[in-house]
């Protein structure tokens, strides 16, 4: 059991021109969306783990099992540079499942061709929504929604594992926000008959599926017409039918035939302004399955269906904390030195506080027998008493490099402090099942929200943000 992403890909792959681009934006995505790495550092016969924000490898992979905003680890997820395709397992429901979904959403914007992303077997709708959103916030972009004709995603994905009545209920919640809502009307017809549309539908939208009712009825007349009367074989017939569909997609114009049946057929079309429902007529009038013919219909990005014209050109920009819950102190990582005036007022005036202490301890210096000793310890006493502290990768390096440097000396005292408060001990114990702190009260992933990020917790980790950024740390401790 779990959350799993997989996608059913008939595109022609991501362009070459446009696969250098693709890399440096999921790398960016990845970075922005709280993805790290884990490094496991042995020494002293300690072990500690330490974190960075992921990076390529030398053969152009990413590989990642932790959120840093979801504090929370899942199974490998990342690239894979040889097949140059994005991969997951295991994705949870928070951060790390919306960064992963996002990542699978911009391979299939940078894919030439259909690329349906699925969630435990269901397309994504709302969800692939919101990571375009986040996308187009993340690269000042106007990407649109690429998936908002659902028979074609429904001829993509429709398997014996997929049921049609589950695939409308879905959708169904979707289209409220939109009604007059074309694409699940046309599902409905599909699976029910045309006049079938008319239920679910509010009040005030009857009128509209009356009249797309009434033309679609004028439509289906139009066909049986035409078949009754022609000469030429029912193949002829067919495709003859779907060239003036077709055209209408591509040109839209109003190219009447001087058959009075055909006129009726394309005067239809154009008050339906359904390809999916003229088709659909000749489905049924020539006792042909739907999707035999679905083929032989040309993608319609072009048409802009009844109440879908915002939706499908643009979708708004989001941030990412638009749609979850942020601390501040775990921003404190990712926040530029030009950022400064925004952040909030509380944590300013704890900078105030960090660099009062590290003037104290710059007055008077500090002592240290076996630094990078002390440091294991502290970390290792603070992955005990609080959980998942975890110093990066760069930081750590930097202290090593410079162990005797009283600087770094004196943010690890500070950190020290910190982690040794008797007000802070008491604040952490709140995730831990007992005094001996042994279990947890709870799996980690289920941990509720005000035990999860007690301000202790919050604090060491945006304390350990501060100091491993650079930008940051000059501003607040001068280098």
């Amino acid at each position: 059991m779990g959350t799993f992403i997989n996608i059913v890909d008939k595109s022609r792959g991501i362009p070459k021109e446009k696969q250098e681009e693709f890399k440096e934006r999921l790398i960016t995505l990845f970075r922005q969306g709280g993805m790290m790495e884990q490094q496991i550092q042995s020494l002293f016969g300690k072990k500690i783990i330490t974190i960075n924000p992921v990076k390529y490898d030398k053969y152009q992979n990413i590989d990642f099992i932790y959120n840093y905003f979801e504090d929370s680890l899942w199974e490998n997820s990342g690239f894979n540079g040889k097949t140059g395709r994005v991969y997951s397992r295991k994705v949870g429901w928070s951060f790390f499942n919306f960064v992963m979904e996002s990542a699978y959403v911009l391979e299939s914007l940078y894919s030439d061709g259909d690329f349906v992303i699925l969630e435990n077997g269901n397309p994504l709708i709302n969800e692939e929504r919101d990571c375009i959103a986040w996308i187009n916030s993340l690269f000042n972009e106007n990407y649109a929604w690429k998936n908002w004709d659902f028979i074609k995603v429904w001829n993509l994905i429709k398997s014996d594992e997929n049921d049609y009545d589950t695939y409308l209920k879905r959708y169904r919640g979707f289209g409220y926000e939109y009604d007059p809502f074309v694409p699940w009307l046309e599902m409905r017809a599909l699976k029910y008959g045309i006049n079938n549309m008319r239920e679910d539908v509010d009040e005030e939208n009857q009128e509209f599926v009356d009249r797309l009712i009434f033309f679609s009825q004028k439509n289906k007349e139009a066909v049986q017409s035409f078949k009754d009367n022609s000469t030429e074989t029912e193949k002829q017939q067919i495709q003859r039918l779907i060239h003036m569909i077709n055209h209408f997609i591509n040109h839209h114009d109003e190219d009447y035939p001087k058959e009075k049946s055909l006129f009726n057929f394309v005067v239809s079309l154009i008050w339906m302004n359904s390809p999916h429902l003229a088709l659909l007529s000749i489905s049924e009038v020539y006792g042909i399955d739907f999707f035999e013919i679905y083929q032989l219909l040309d993608h319609y990005d072009s048409v802009i269906v009844a109440g879908m014209k915002d939706m499908m050109c643009s979708v708004s920009v989001r941030e990412l904390s638009d749609f979850f819950d942020i601390y501040p102190e775990n921003m404190i990582y990712f926040w530029k030195e030009s950022q400064f005036k925004s952040i909030p007022s509380h944590l300013k005036d704890w900078f105030l506080q960090l660099k009062e202490m590290y003037d104290h301890y710059m007055q008077n210096s500090i002592d240290i027998e076996n630094p990078l000793s002390w440091i294991m310890d502290m970390l290792v006493y603070a992955e005990n008493n609080y959980y998942q502290i975890y110093v990066f990768s760069d930081f750590f390096e930097e202290s090593i490099e410079n162990i005797n440097d009283q600087r770094y000396l004196i943010l690890w005292k500070i950190f020290e402090d910190m982690i040794y408060n008797e007000k802070f001990y008491k604040i952490g114990e709140v995730i831990f099942e007992s005094e001996n702190k042994e279990y947890l009260n709870n799996d980690w992933t289920l941990m509720s929200k005000d035990k999860k990020w007690n301000s202790a917790r919050l604090k060491l980790r945006g304390y350990l943000g501060l100091i491993a950024n650079k930008e940051l740390r000059k501003k607040v401790f001068g280098f």
